[in-house]
């Protein structure tokens, strides 16, 4: 764990705040990107990326997500209060539909 502590708060120092959630943003659209590269839905370019891509995308998301995350709690155990957070969106979505 020490390891992630040191990376998480290594990019942590050199990133202002407002721009941690900014770099989520220009993520996702990095993501749509990928997606729309994959799909060949622009006719100019047609086919320009894979599933690979789009994946690998997806999951840069992810991680400045929860770096962002990090930075805002203080806290650096990012996987623990996802797990919890999906959980507690489950429970919620269960109650909602009755099931």
């Amino acid at each position: 764990m020490t390891d992630n502590v040191s990376i998480t708060a290594g990019l942590l120092a050199s990133v202002p705040e407002p721009v941690r959630v900014l770099k989520v943003v220009e993520e996702a659209g990095e993501a749509a990107a990928a997606y729309i590269g994959m799909t060949g839905a622009n006719p100019r370019k047609g086919v320009t990326h894979t599933l690979g891509d789009v994946e690998s995308e997806l999951l840069d998301v992810a991680l400045t997500a929860l770096v962002a995350w990090c930075g805002f709690t203080g806290a650096f155990d990012p996987l623990n209060a996802l797990n919890e957070h999906a959980w507690s969106r489950n429970l919620r979505h269960h109650e909602q539909v009755g099931a």
